[in-house]
């Protein structure tokens, strides 16, 4: 799957949000007997790279802790594709290490940390819960390649991971794209 044609499902999403989100002028054509609408928002959809991400005139922020180093690598570059200002680490104390030395600035804190479950060190679901602990509106997303049923109910409960914020690997990369999206 190229990384234009991820950009492309990316702008598509948003344009369909802000449709909805606001009352666009629509343009009926008439063709014979049927009618087509036709939106002026649809005119982004061609642009196949998204505007960079940004919160507030500052530069989204992704924590990635991946041990595997392939798929951190995939990530990575998909990240920077995005244009997206992100910390990669392959160990769970590592990934605890960046989020508690941020924790204080409130201009780098992460808008959203990606924690794979089965990290060097501390397994991704005890730094979620650390993380919950300092900073409880944390968004956090999980990566598995357990099945989700194996993952503690009770743990995602307490940490407040939503459904949608856990991957189970395989997981398509777009997929990861429109949760984060939902983030901003």
């Amino acid at each position: 799957m190229s990384v234009e044609y991820l950009h492309y499902v990316a702008c598509y999403k948003k344009n369909i949000k802000n449709q909805n989100s606001s009352s666009a002028k629509h343009t009926s054509l008439s063709e014979g007997s049927s009618t087509r609408t036709l939106s002026h928002n649809n005119e982004n959809l061609t642009k196949h790279r998204p505007k960079p991400y940004t919160k507030k005139n500052k530069k989204y922020r992704v924590l990635l802790a991946e041990s595997n180093a392939g798929v951190r690598a995939m990530i990575k570059l998909y990240l920077e594709s995005l244009n997206l200002d992100y910390m990669a680490v392959d160990s769970g104390d590592e990934a605890l290490c960046c989020f508690t030395n941020t924790i204080d600035n409130k201009e780098k804190d992460y808008d959203v940390v990606l924690l794979d479950t089965h990290l060097y060190g501390l397994s991704g679901l005890k730094v979620a819960i650390e993380i919950h602990k300092q900073s409880p509106d944390q968004r956090i997303m999980i990566m598995s390649a357990s099945p989700r049923e194996h993952l503690s109910n009770e743990l995602l409960k307490s940490t407040k991971i939503h459904e949608n914020d856990i991957f189970t690997r395989p997981f398509r990369l777009a997929e990861l794209i429109c949760s984060i999206e939902l983030t901003r």
